[in-house]
């Protein structure tokens, strides 16, 4: 069960290199999510079950 005010989700795809990628919630929306919000000793790859809090920024 994830902490109050995160979700679970799996990774859809996640550019290392040009560090961006799409998460899928529950729901089947995606999300983007920026390199910059992943941990330093963290890798995301396609499939991976990940925990997360959406923010909604001026550019969605």
């Amino acid at each position: 069960m994830p902490q109050p005010g995160r979700e679970r989700g799996l990774v859809k795809f996640f550019n290392g290199r040009k560090q961006f990628g799409f998460l899928i919630r529950r729901n089947d929306a995606e999300i983007f999510v920026h390199g910059s919000a992943v941990a330093a000793n963290q890798r995301l790859s396609q499939g991976d079950l990940v925990e997360f809090t959406v923010i909604q920024t001026d550019r969605g």
